[in-house]
Order: structure tokens, then C-alpha cells, then sequence
């Protein structure tokens, strides 16, 4: 193996272990000395992309794409900017290629399944990852990204055996640790689910869905915030037009009672229906955002240092 190889190989090691700024520096040495190496332009690529430096990650993408189009690593890298900047479309052409160029690497089918999922296409995301799972039935990225899937669907039971796998083959796994917190919360196991996101902060400081997990362990213990989260929980296992369906359904109801009340003459309690009614909503339509403020401030206070 030559010098610029081993310099490589510990480069790799640096980005896996989410060491960027270490990466960067021995990326660069790589290409002060070889500047035409498309694979150190690559993952240089995608070390800023990971640090948010979106311009300088796109410039390096770039050129591993002009020197090696044949490369999937070069067209992951472009994705993955494409993705930041959420240009859905260009990121998936880019993703697709990728697992064109190279089937077998799972991480690129993961990135495939989060642009369906951001483009409303849950089906072709839950089917992109279990063809990622189905080429290595152990990577615990994927089968906790099918979890999620099915608790995001309400389907708790679907979505518990993908955690408990993924925690039995890497207990550690940040991703494994939030989906069972996740799942023990909506359980209403406040105590272990903060752990299981305390452990996937020991591990990632910045991983901003343990944040979002313990920042709602502890908003659900407000009354006013707490009944907002279940809320949530429930309208977001539909999609648009399903929950445009739930709402009428409950506006149909409350003008069918608010009419049998009348009818019946039972006027004061038409009228207490109504206030019930002006209430819930003026909830739905401010809590949301009054919600995500709270949540805001409370996603800052609990950011962890890295030497947690």
C-alpha cells in the first residue's frame, strides 16, 4: 500500500468516526500532492457537506465529477448537496446513478429513500429501503430508517422489531437508540426514552432527531404543549388529503350536533359546543406554531458538548 493509500484509508477512518475536521485536513494533503484523484475530491465533497460548508462541498463535487463520471461516489457527493439545498429532483437523478454505478452500497438506497420521503412518496421510500436492507439485512441505518417509517405511520407494532434488531446488532447506533426512544414514548415511557436519547447524544451531539426526542419527552410534560404532540402524533400518520378529510369530518360533526342541540332546544349546550368548537380552532391554528418556538428554545437548551 502507498503513502497516498494509507493517507486515504485514514481519511475514511476520520469522516466514519465523524472526525471532519481531521478528514478535511488529510483530503487536502491527498490532493496537494495529486490533485487529479477524483475519490479524494469525492469524500472531501462530502466531509463539507457534513461540516455545512454547501459551496466549497459542491465546488469539490464538481470536479470529481468531471474527473470520474463513472465513479458512484462522485455523483453520491453532488446528491448529497442537491439534497441540503433541497432540490429533491436533481438530488434523486443523482442518487439513482449512484446505485446504478455501484448496487450494493446501502447508503446510497438510504439517501434515495429520504429524497422519496421528502417528495411525499412514502411507498417508493419504504420500497427503496427494503431493497437496501435486502442486499445487507444487518446495516442498522436502513432497518432503523424502516422503523421510523412505520411509527411515523402510527404502526408501532410494524416498527418495534426493526428497533429491537437494530439495537441487538449495534447498541450504540444513534439512529437504533432514537427510533426506541421514539417508540417508548409514544408508548408513554417517558424515563427510558430519554435514556435511549441521552445515549444517542453521547455518541453525536449535533444529531438533531435525539434532540427533537428529548426536547418532546420533555414539552409533552407541559399540559398545553402535551396536548399538542399527541395531536400531532396522530394527524401526521395521514397524509394532505387524508387529514383534509379528518377535518371535515370533524367540522360535519360539529354542525350535525350543534343542530340535533338546537332542535332539541338545548340551547345553553349548542352554545358551550360552539365555544368548544372557537377553541379548538384557535388551537389548531396557533398551537403549531407556538409549539415549534418552545420547541426551538428548548432544542438549544439541551445541546450537548462534545465531551458528554
Amino acid at each position: 500500500m502507498t503513502r497516498e493509500q494509507q493517507q486515504f484509508e485514514l481519511a475514511l477512518d476520520q469522516l466514519r468516526l465523524g472526525n471532519y475536521k481531521s478528514s478535511i485536513e488529510y483530503f487536502k494533503a491527498i490532493l496537494s500532492k495529486n490533485p487529479e484523484n477524483a475519490s479524494a475530491h469525492a469524500y472531501l465533497s462530502i466531509a463539507l457537506h457534513d461540516t455545512k460548508r454547501l459551496h466549497a462541498a459542491e465546488y469539490e463535487a464538481d470536479i470529481a465529477l468531471s474527473l470520474a463520471p463513472e465513479e458512484a461516489t462522485s455523483h453520491f457527493s453532488k446528491g448529497l448537496v442537491f439534497l441540503s439545498r433541497q432540490r429533491y429532483q436533481a438530488a434523486k437523478t443523482c442518487f439513482i446513478e449512484a446505485i446504478r454505478l455501484d448496487p450494493d452500497n446501502v447508503v446510497y438506497h438510504s439517501f434515495l429513500a429520504t429524497v422519496f420521503e421528502a417528495m411525499g412518496e412514502k411507498e417508493l421510500s419504504l420500497l427503496t429501503l427494503k431493497e437496501g436492507l435486502r442486499k445487507d439485512p444487518q446495516d442498522v441505518t436502513i432497518l432503523s430508517a424502516i422503523g421510523t417509517h412505520y411509527m411515523e405511520q402510527g404502526d408501532i407494532k410494524q416498527a418495534q422489531p426493526y428497533a429491537l434488531e437494530a439495537l441487538y446488532l449495534d447498541p450504540e447506533s444513534k439512529e437504533a437508540n432514537t427510533l426506541q426512544g421514539s417508540l417508548l414514548l409514544r408508548q408513554g415511557d417517558s424515563k427510558q426514552a430519554r435514556e435511549h436519547a441521552i445515549m444517542a447524544l453521547r455518541y453525536d451531539s449535533d444529531y438533531h432527531p435525539a434532540q427533537a426526542l428529548l426536547c418532546s419527552i420533555k414539552m409533552k410534560q407541559n399540559p398545553l404543549f402535551g396536548l399538542w404532540w399527541r395531536y400531532n402524533i396522530y394527524i401526521s400518520r395521514f397524509d394532505e388529503k387524508g387529514t383534509l378529510i379528518l377535518m371535515m369530518l370533524f367540522y360535519l360533526l360539529y354542525r350535525v350536533s350543534a343542530q340535533l342541540l338546537v332542535d332539541f332546544n338545548h340551547l345553553e349546550y349548542a352554545f358551550y359546543l360552539f365555544l368548544t368548537w372557537l377553541f379548538f380552532c384557535g388551537y389548531t391554528w396557533f398551537s403549531g406554531g407556538i409549539f415549534q418556538r418552545a420547541f426551538n428554545k428548548e432544542r438549544e437548551s439541551v445541546r450537548i458538548k462534545d465531551n458528554f
